[in-house]
C-alpha cells in the first residue's frame, strides 16, 4: 500500500516538473531570439524619449527645473521608474545604452508575468483572484 502511494506521489511530482518545463520552453525561445537580435539602436520615439529627456535634465540649472523636467508626462504617461534608471545610468556611465533599457524592460515584463502567474495560481492550482 505504501509503495503504491509513494509511486503515485512520484508520478504527480514528475508531472508537475514536466509542466514547469513546458512553461519554460516559450520563455527560453523568446530570450534566445531576444539576445540574438538585441542591438543598441534607438527606434522611433527613443530619440525624443531618452535623448531629449536626458539633454533637458542635464541642461536644467537648479533643482526645481530638474524636478519639472523629471515630473512632466510623456504622452500622458508618468514614467518615473524609467527616468530614475536613465538618470542613474547616464551619471554612472556617461552615455545611454538602449540595449540595457530594453533588457531592463524585459526583466520587468517577466517579473510582471510571474506576479500574474502567482496571483492567479495558473501553475498547478485553481484560479483565485483574491
Amino acid at each position: 500500500m505504501a509503495a503504491s502511494v509513494l509511486s503515485n506521489f512520484t508520478i504527480i511530482i514528475q508531472k508537475k516538473y514536466v509542466t514547469y518545463l513546458l512553461y519554460l520552453i516559450p520563455v527560453f525561445i523568446f530570450y534566445s531570439l531576444f539576445f540574438y537580435f538585441l542591438t543598441n539602436t534607438p527606434y522611433i520615439d527613443d530619440f525624443s524619449w531618452y535623448f531629449n529627456f536626458i539633454n533637458r535634465f542635464t541642461e536644467a540649472h537648479n533643482f526645481t527645473d530638474k524636478l519639472s523636467v523629471f515630473l512632466e508626462p510623456y504622452n500622458n504617461h508618468r514614467i518615473y521608474v524609467q527616468r530614475i534608471l536613465i538618470i542613474a545610468y547616464f551619471y554612472l556611465t556617461g552615455h545611454i545604452n538602449i540595449a540595457f533599457f530594453i533588457l531592463v524592460g524585459n526583466i520587468f515584463f517577466i517579473s510582471f508575468l510571474g506576479t500574474i502567474v502567482r496571483k492567479t495560481n495558473l501553475i498547478g492550482g485553481q484560479y483565485s483572484f483574491g
